[in-house]
């Protein structure tokens, strides 16, 4: 019989002591005071849509309910909705490469994108296609002013090419 009540006494403990870790958690996470909880919301009307849903997502939900008012009430277009192309140049120890860049663009994010190359070594093929396979993850949803890609799949030289391209639609599509 001892031991049983002893069990009982143990797991009641456990239980209090995993509460009490939660709500420790909850109330280091929370804003403490009106002060923090407008610097939170003070950074996010400053950021894009996609950056502000992460941030949103982070916080508390007294705070996701702000930045939610706060945005829908400040968001104003940079750049025009659209698809644009460019193309972009890179220098490569073979010489110079180049790629054209589409993208696709609504409420100044990214929504689609596609890219091709033009490549005349085999090692800038080999790094260039990495690149194109992979660098849409790095563009997709984000907002136009955030893509400064500086090495996707192990190619730097590439990504050159590509922000040169993106700030040339940035060029062609400003509002």
């Amino acid at each position: 019989m001892e031991q049983s009540k002893k069990k009982e006494l143990l797991i009641s403990l456990s239980v209090l002591f995993a509460i009490a870790l939660i709500v420790g958690a909850v109330l280091l996470t929370r804003p403490d005071d009106a002060e923090e909880s407008a610097s939170i919301s003070s950074n996010t009307t400053e950021t894009v849509a996609p950056t502000t849903e992460s941030t949103a997502t982070e916080a508390s939900p007294a705070t996701t309910s702000e930045v939610a008012t706060t945005d829908s009430s400040s968001t104003t277009s940079t750049y025009k909705d659209g698809t644009y192309t460019s193309t972009g140049s890179y220098s490569t120890p073979e010489g110079t490469e180049s790629i054209t860049v589409t993208l696709t663009l609504a409420d100044d994010v990214v929504v689609d994108t596609s890219a091709t190359a033009t490549m005349d070594s085999r090692e800038s093929k080999e790094y260039t296609n990495k690149f194109l396979e992979n660098f849409k993850a790095a563009v997709v949803s984000k907002s136009i002013d955030d893509i400064k890609l500086s090495r996707v799949s192990g190619s730097s030289l590439t990504s050159q090419g590509f922000n040169s391209a993106v700030e040339k639609i940035k060029s062609q599509a400003k509002s």
